[in-house]
């Protein structure tokens, strides 16, 4: 699974976000260019938090039984 960057103990790169995600690079570098996942710019470096990628994906969890939209 994922490895902490060594100094950065919370903050993953592109490949280990995708890793991470389950996803493609590629996906992961067209979803930070669309703002669709949070990231960090850490000079020219693109970084992403652990910690806010999951409460991303919780605020994205469909809940089963419940109809979207209905507030219930």
């Amino acid at each position: 699974m994922y490895k902490e960057i060594k100094g950065e103990p919370n903050l993953m790169d592109i490949r280990q976000t995708a890793e991470y995600l389950g996803l493609s690079v590629g996906t992961i570098y067209q979803w930070r260019s669309q703002h669709k996942v949070p990231y960090i710019k850490v000079g020219r470096r693109v970084k992403f938090k652990k910690e806010q990628l999951d409460q991303w994906l919780t605020e994205r969890t469909v809940q089963v039984g419940i109809e979207p939209g209905s507030g219930k």
